[in-house]
């Protein structure tokens, strides 16, 4: 098969498929109609490359070959008419697993029940249950892909349904989300399947664009300890939106990268279509990886910005809208949604229970503890704000004899302020950000198992304020890398 031929006689002279069950054939046959339309053995056979990842990756088949009949080919090294033969063997119509998961940027356990190839064409549905420390989520799924339709090569849909919730611990409120979603991917792309296992796009080494249409409802649970500011912020809301995703990702590893780069942005625009929110909001995600010293030693510049905009005159954002940013990751030794505006919480009476209170019951314990035990010992309530930026440079050193662990040392820098003037410039904001930034470095382990990286860091703060409540030590376990 390794020979080539320039001959303009090269034609497939038939289609073999066999292994087929629920599948319609319809499915090969719109995978396999390019290599059908070669000219020569050799692109042929790289085409035919191509078709096989595409089936791939429908997530319905445990195993596919596409090979030229065997035959044919050794009776003539340059073969003429060649027989392409398909065979395949299906998966299960049914799968489920539990495995730890990513509820709302906080680590837990999740379950997936889903429903492959339903109708024969590569639909999928699904339902997934993710329990974390404090968030909840709930999920259906059903995705279906248009294989060469529409002018393009490949692209599916997604309808979701959700129930999320979303604690604000260190902001005396929870947020309640649910839901409905429609999806437009110009890949094929598996939510019932592949959001147990990634965050979308990873992995993925084109431009994967998701384009939506949602509708939600926001009901938010404030404490009865929560400052004036939350309770005036705090709003229940109807938004609708529509959302523009994209994911770029050609680094060499999901755990250990050292080399390539890694680039996400979204972008949601609320209230165009009704609603009682109205805003404009954006974030970006860039990874840039390059070994200094190869299969040694690694260099890793990760950045993170975000930014909120309302977009109807005199129109105040919700707390429940805000942009949040810190945590274990990105801004690692920094508590997670502990960065922008802070507020002191009301007092407590005299004889209020410590326990109820949940500020001094661990009051004897070292400061570091306290953190790990109970976050919300700090008398603040944190308030998000509308712009955020942060630049983190790691540097990481390889540990001998392929054993899965990195050492890396790492500087973090970065901020989220408010915007408290709309008339005012945003530079202005920005300039802000820069003069108020938190830094932190540290030195930590990374572990490797499975898809999933796990970090112990050791941070010491550079410049924080008193109120920014920080980990000098810190243990996290990150599901789709830093």
């Amino acid at each position: 098969m390794g020979n080539q031929t320039t001959s303009s006689n090269f034609k497939i002279s038939g289609v073999n498929v066999t292994g087929l069950k629920k599948t319609k054939r319809s499915v090969i046959e719109s995978q396999i109609e390019p290599v059908l339309q070669q000219k020569t053995y050799t692109e042929a056979l790289k085409t035919t490359n191509q078709a096989l990842q595409e089936l791939q990756k429908l997530g319905i088949f445990d195993e596919i070959k596409i090979e030229f009949d065997s035959k044919n080919i050794k009776t003539c090294p340059e073969p003429k008419k060649p027989v392409l033969n398909v065979s395949v063997r299906e998966g299960a119509s049914e799968q489920a697993k539990i495995k730890l998961i990513s509820v709302n940027g906080d680590v837990g356990l999740g379950g997936l029940v889903a429903a492959k190839n339903i109708f024969g064409k590569a639909e999928n549905a699904g339902i997934i249950i993710g329990f974390g420390m404090e968030s909840r989520l709930i999920q259906a799924n059903y995705s279906k892909p248009f294989l060469n339709k529409f002018g393009h090569k490949n692209s599916s849909v997604h309808f979701l349904a959700y129930h999320n919730k979303i604690p604000y611990s260190l902001s005396s409120f929870q947020q309640k989300v649910t839901g409905a979603k429609f999806e437009i991917c110009n890949d094929i792309f598996n939510p019932a399947i592949t959001e147990l296992i990634h965050e979308r796009g990873l992995g993925s080494k084109k431009p994967l664009h998701f384009f939506s249409i949602s509708s939600d409802f926001s009901d938010v649970i404030v404490d009865e300890k929560a400052s004036w500011k939350v309770r005036k912020q705090a709003k229940h809301s109807f938004k609708l939106s529509l959302s523009h995703e994209s994911v770029l990702d050609k680094r060499d590893s999901l755990t250990f990268p050292t080399q390539g780069i890694f680039l996400k942005s979204q972008n949601e625009v609320a209230g165009l279509l009704g609603g009682n929110v109205h805003f404009l909001k954006s974030k970006f995600q860039g990874q840039l990886h390059f070994p200094i010293i190869k299969n040694l030693l690694n260099f890793h510049l990760l950045s993170h910005f975000g930014v909120i905009i309302p977009t109807k005159v005199d129109e105040k954002i919700g707390i429940n809208d805000k942009l949040f940013f810190g945590g274990f990751t990105p801004f690692r030794g920094i508590h997670e949604h502990s960065l922008g505006k802070k507020i002191k919480k009301p007092e407590r009476e005299e004889n209020e229970d410590d326990t109820m209170a949940g500020y001094d019951l661990f009051k004897d314990y070292p400061k570091f503890i306290r953190d790990f035990l109970n976050p919300n010992h700090h008398k603040f309530d944190i308030l998000g704000g509308d712009l955020y930026g942060l630049l983190t440079g790691m540097v990481s050193l390889k540990f001998p004899f392929n054993f899965p662990c990195n050492l890396q040392f790492f500087a973090s820098s970065g901020n989220l302020v408010s915007h408290s003037n709309l008339d005012s410039n945003y530079l202005e904001t920005i300039q802000r950000a820069f003069d108020k930034r938190k830094t932190i470095v540290g030195v930590g382990l990374a572990f490797g198992i499975g898809s999933n990286r796990i970090e112990v860091n050791y941070t010491t703060p550079i410049k924080i304020t008193e109120q920014d409540p920080t980990y000098p030590i810190s243990f996290s376990m990150d599901l789709h890398l830093f």
